[in-house]
C-alpha cells in the first residue's frame, strides 16, 4: 500500500518536473538551434533579451492590474483626501 502511494507521488512530481522544467528547456534549445542556422550568436542573444524584456514587462503590468483588481477599495481613501 505504501509503495503504491510513493509511486503515485513520484509520478506526480516527475510529471510536474517534466512539464515545467524539461519541456521549456527543450523548446529553448531547439529554438536556439533553429535561430543559429540563420543568424549569428549575437543576434540570437539579442532576440532572447528582447523576448525576455517583453515578457517581463507584460508580467509586471499584468501583476499590477491583478493587484489593483484584488483590492477594489484602493484609491477611494486617497481620492477623498485630495
Amino acid at each position: 500500500m505504501v509503495s503504491c502511494w510513493v509511486e503515485t507521488f513520484l509520478m506526480e512530481v516527475f510529471g510536474v518536473c517534466i512539464l515545467f522544467f524539461v519541456v521549456p528547456l527543450a523548446i529553448i534549445y531547439f529554438a536556439n538551434i533553429f535561430l543559429l542556422t540563420f543568424l549569428s550568436w549575437q543576434f540570437v542573444v539579442l532576440v532572447w533579451l528582447i523576448l525576455l524584456m517583453i515578457y517581463s514587462l507584460l508580467w509586471y503590468f499584468v501583476s499590477k492590474r491583478e493587484r489593483a483588481a484584488r483590492n477594489p477599495l484602493e484609491g477611494i481613501i486617497e481620492s477623498k483626501e485630495s
